[in-house]
């Protein structure tokens, strides 16, 4: 035990508490959880202070776990910062960066939970202080990834000198989304700029953000455009440590972040006693990383960018009309044409699948970008249901088309670590059911092409072009009176066969 100016700083780890320790510790809350905490969590370690009336002051506080992830992956940290009612601060640290494995979930990449007295330049410097003291790997943090308005970044850089301060693509996606909705603009130029950024921050690229920082100075007042930070658009070494990721780990970055920061506001707000915050908050990030059982009901929904703000409205994500594909409702002009024309051009059963494919494209976001001689083309689809009942089914297009399983039931199957069985099926699908084409959910045409095979054309064509060299090949070999024999011959079977001259030229 230490003893600051004011307040006893004590030291626990989960090995060292001993009988007596346990009986002062029952008498006191804050002791009472800090015991919950060890006898839950083997390997804990916690560093705090007490006031005069023996309620937490401070605490560090870091589990086994935690330590496993932090000495796993130290270079990157994304600093999360929690308010309660009262003006406290809830310190989280969480590993980020390219290094960090895909799978690991929300909760499972906190490394290291704090609560300083305040946020002055002294109580920053001692939290930072045992932040380093856990974590002997500390000298391989390169970055640590914080909101605007942190104003501990002169404590943090002295604590941690050899690592790079630098504001989060996160928080900052948060923070214009947040002044967007203040500035009260009209619906539709509201509305323009928050897809114009959701498709920025899913393709960080220089381009993208430039093209962000002009819509800003297009549609907000120069005097609002001073208060609204957009040059952080044209900061690269923002966006240099988020632009690694694609379109789709974006979208799954922004989602498990705002999943995460919600959470823990959550938790933070419900309480006034730190004891209990912390001791609910290590409890549920325990039980996060133990509990790996899927729900029976399963939300399939890669709709992103999230923000996690009371005041804020659900959003949903739109594009920039500059560089992708604008979001049209289904009875918009351009979508009738497009039906009209799959029905004029195709059979009856293609037109159907088509119009099922753009059912999907209507329902969800394109994100288009343009790479040489190349589109890359992205649909970040509307939510799905998977019902987990005695016959799975899914509420999209495709499987309500044929009756098969499609990618919402195959993630779910995937994510449960089951297979596909029997009963889960139509039973006009099942080889043992020995039923005929005419009894199957979807109709003779449609079955038709979904078997059509394209590697049939492969010889025809194969044939076509030797023909066509052979051709050539006699043609350019003979004499001028020949030549002008065999092209007429040749004039006259195209004539006869597609066309007149005018029509097909040779």
């Amino acid at each position: 035990m230490k003893r600051g100016s004011n307040s006893p700083a004590m030291s626990f780890s989960a090995e060292s508490s001993d009988q007596g320790n346990s009986t002062w510790m029952t008498s006191n809350m804050p002791f009472l959880y800090m015991k919950k905490l060890f006898d839950n969590n083997p390997g804990c370690i916690i560093n705090f202070n007490l006031t005069l009336n023996s309620s937490i002051e401070r605490i560090n506080i870091q589990t086994q776990a935690m330590t496993k992830v932090f000495q796993s992956h130290p270079e990157t940290l994304l600093l999360i910062r929690s308010h309660n009612a009262v003006g406290k601060v809830l310190y989280t640290f969480v590993t980020d960066g390219q290094d960090v494995n895909s799978e690991l979930s929300a909760f499972s990449r906190i490394v290291h939970v704090a609560f300083p007295v305040d946020e002055s330049p002294e109580k920053l410097a001692e939290m930072f202080h045992f932040l380093k003291e856990f974590n002997p790997c500390w000298s391989q943090i390169r970055f640590f990834l914080v909101d605007p308005f942190f104003k501990g970044k002169n404590a943090l850089a002295k604590a941690f000198p050899s690592a790079e301060i630098v504001l989060s693509a996160f928080h900052i996606c948060t923070y214009y989304k947040q002044n967007i909705y203040k500035l009260s603009l009209p619906q539709k130029v509201e509305e323009l700029l928050v897809h114009s950024l959701n498709c920025t921050m899913c393709s960080a690229s220089q381009e993208n953000l430039q093209k962000m920082y002009v819509n800003f100075q297009q549609y907000i007042q120069p005097d609002l455009l001073l208060k609204f930070k957009h040059d952080w658009l044209l900061c690269d070494r923002i966006w240099a440590l988020h632009r690694w990721r694609n379109g789709q780990e974006s979208y799954a970055y922004f989602e498990l972040i705002c999943t995460l920061r919600e959470k823990i506001n959550q938790i933070f707000s419900k309480s006034l006693c730190l004891g209990e915050i912390l001791f609910t908050l290590i409890s549920f990030i325990q039980n996060q990383r133990e509990n790996k059982q899927m729900p029976r009901m399963m939300l399939y929904s890669p709709q992103v960018l999230p923000i996690s703000a009371k005041e804020q409205a659900p959003i949903s994500m739109k594009t920039l009309e500059t560089n992708a594909c604008p979001l049209k409702s289904v009875d918009s002009p351009g979508a009738l044409l497009l039906n009209q024309s799959l029905v004029d051009i195709c059979i009856p059963a293609a037109a159907d699948l088509c119009m099922k494919e753009f059912e999907v494209v209507q329902r969800s976001t394109q994100v288009i970008s343009n790479k040489e001689n190349k589109v890359n083309v992205l649909l970040c689809e509307e939510q799905e249901v998977v019902d987990n009942g005695s016959q799975m089914t899914c509420s999209c297009p495709f499987y309500r088309t044929v009756k098969l399983p499609c990618r919402h039931i195959l993630s779910f199957l995937k994510a449960n670590h089951e297979l596909l069985k029997p009963e889960l099926l139509d039973t006009a699908w099942q080889k043992q059911s020995n039923a005929g084409e005419s009894t199957l959910p979807v109709s003779a045409e449609t079955l038709k092409i979904l078997k059509r095979d394209t590697s049939e054309s492969a010889p025809t064509k194969e044939q076509a072009d030797t023909l066509t060299e052979e051709i050539t090949k006699l043609l350019t070999e003979c004499s001028d009176d020949v030549f002008q024999h065999r092209y007429q011959t040749f004039r006259d079977l195209a004539d006869a066969w597609i066309g007149p001259y005018e029509q097909v030229k040779l």
